[in-house]
Parts: structure tokens; C-alpha cells; sequence
């Protein structure tokens, strides 16, 4: 038996299951286990766990991290996709449903205008309340409204 292959590690070390080795840190994808004082994998989608293999930090890229879990995919209300740091962010306050920042809104909350894929608390200039969505005045106008 080779006496640099582990298989249970003193207190503060972590055992590193593909090495045979013990560690004070674990690789990318695992966490330490105080109890077992090994290297635990991370759920499927986890770059990055503590605590647990489902206390999610960071995600793999195609899994967007929302709290502390990673998923396929964000919830279609209020978030939306960031694929640059792969999380689910917040739309803007106004935002129902946006798509691909923050701005990009394709549905307003209850009470707000839509234009431009964008929300507002009132249209804005040049433009007229139609319901839920704001139109164009007519392109001499600065104020209008329409019907």
C-alpha cells in the first residue's frame, strides 16, 4: 500500500477522491464535507457549491444561477438570462417579462405603458396612451393624444 494515498483525512483536510490525496480546499465543482472530511461533488449545473452539493454559487455555462440553485433556465417573469456571468438578473422594476437586459421588456406590469420594448409610468413625449401601449403622435406634434 502506497502511504501517500489517502483514505480519510485528519481534521481541517478534505479528501480528494480522484487524487487519493487530502487537501485544505477542494477543486472547482466540489465541496468540503466537514463530516465525511471529503471533497463532495456539486449538483449537476453547480461550477461553484458551499455548504451542501446544492448550495449553488456560480453555474456552468447553459445554467443560469437564480438564489441558490442553477437551472436551464431563469423564471420568465421579472429575470432574465445573463449568459456573460450566468445568472438570472432582475428586469427593471417596471418589466414583467424581459428578454435580453434588463430594457429589453416584451410585457409591463399592471398599470404601466409599453413602447419601444420598453415600460414606463406614463408615455413619453411624442407619444399617446393607447391602452397599454403608447403610439406615435403624428411627427409634428411634441404632445397629443390619440383615439
Amino acid at each position: 500500500m502506497d502511504p501517500d494515498t489517502c483514505t480519510y483525512c485528519k481534521d481541517g483536510f478534505f479528501l480528494d477522491s480522484t487524487t487519493s490525496t487530502c487537501d485544505a480546499t477542494c477543486n472547482s465543482g466540489f465541496y468540503p464535507d466537514a463530516d465525511s472530511r471529503a471533497c463532495m461533488e456539486c449538483y449537476e449545473g453547480c461550477a461553484e457549491c458551499n455548504t451542501n452539493n446544492y448550495t449553488c454559487t456560480e453555474c456552468n455555462p447553459g445554467w443560469y444561477l437564480h438564489g441558490t440553485t442553477c437551472g436551464k433556465s431563469c423564471p420568465k417573469m421579472y429575470y432574465w438570462e445573463n449568459s456573460v456571468t450566468n445568472t438570472c438578473d432582475d428586469c427593471n422594476p417596471l418589466c414583467e417579462i424581459c428578454i435580453s437586459d434588463e430594457e429589453d421588456c416584451t410585457t409591463c406590469r399592471q398599470g404601466k405603458f409599453f413602447s419601444l420594448r420598453m415600460c414606463y409610468d406614463a408615455c413619453p413625449l411624442k407619444t399617446y396612451s393607447g391602452g397599454i401601449k403608447c403610439f406615435d403622435c403624428h411627427p409634428n406634434c411634441i404632445d397629443c393624444f390619440g383615439g
